[in-house]
């Protein structure tokens, strides 16, 4: 019948091999835990740097809009004044005038978040994120007080979204990478931490092949230093123990041998004088 737990304990990994998996999974929890907090904090670091800047160019070109507005300005009149405001890279502007619009090239009065456009409503400013056709988007809405109009900006986020593209992979290699060395350093440490079982073992295979004076040396560390202790011990002890027994069985030999000598001696001697027994003697010597 086969050993069962035998091939339970071949089936698992080793003690070594187990610290090793530990210290891989250890490293791989803080990579993610810290990939997860790097991601989380620099988009919300860009999206408010991206925001801010994009926030205060809208309050400046609404301003600078709101000033060169006249109460007879129509809709006809915003391109020229538009070209003259001040405009960053990836964004673009939708201006509503009354119940006319002027919409962007690429983007036109449905692509604003209703949210918004019902806060501007109101007559109160307001920013948000959105997607806008798919992309993320910073959109900017400020109400021109003084005229039934307001003013709409949106930044487009493609650079920053890439920005944390890359970072992705950066992390992802740089996890990768910690989990090798975090791998490493635990089969370093495992090996270290097992050199004192690998001695009590190789100490163990010696006495078990006929070597009953090995004995383990001094530790370092104070409770391998019991462990070693409890092993000459007991080494000694079954040294001792077999001692013992070499002894006793070597006593009972000689005990055993000097009238097992004496018999045989009286046998020889009937042997040679067999002619003068009689017939009953002959049988018993011959048994």
């Amino acid at each position: 019948m086969p050993d069962v737990s035998k091939t339970d304990d071949a089936s698992r990994l080793g003690l070594g091999a187990q610290i090793s998996v530990l210290f891989a999974i250890g490293g791989l929890l803080v990579s993610i835990l810290l990939s997860a907090a790097t991601l989380v904090l620099t988009r919300q670091q860009l999206l408010e740097t991206r925001g801010s800047a994009a926030a205060a160019m809208a309050v400046s070109n609404a301003t600078r809009l709101s000033n060169q507005l006249t109460p007879e300005s129509s809709i006809e009149d915003l391109p020229t004044i538009v070209d003259s405001l001040t405009r960053i890279g990836g964004s673009q502007r939708i201006i509503r005038m009354g119940d006319d619009w002027l919409v962007a090239p690429e983007l036109d009065r449905a692509d604003l978040p209703t949210p918004l456009v019902t806060r501007l409503g109101d007559r109160r400013p307001g920013q948000m994120l959105a997607m806008v056709r798919g992309e993320p988007r910073f959109v900017v809405g400020i109400p021109l007080t003084a005229f039934d109009a307001d003013y709409y900006a949106i930044s487009d986020l493609s650079e920053v979204q890439q920005t944390l593209d890359n970072l992705r992979f950066i992390l992802l290699g740089t996890g990768a990478i910690a989990v090798t060395l975090a791998a490493l350093l635990g089969s370093w440490a495992s090996n270290r931490m097992l050199r004192p079982l690998r001695r009590v073992r190789e100490a163990a295979a010696a006495i078990a092949g006929g070597r009953l004076d090995t004995r383990l040396g001094a530790q370092a560390d104070p409770d391998l230093d019991r462990l070693s202790d409890s092993f000459n011990e007991m080494a000694h002890a079954l040294e001792s123990r077999i001692q013992r027994d070499a002894r006793f069985a070597s006593d009972v030999s000689h005990e055993l041998r000097s009238p097992l000598t004496t018999l045989m001696a009286g046998v020889g001697v009937l042997e040679s004088r067999r002619e003068e027994l009689s017939p009953r003697s002959m049988i018993a010597l011959d048994l």
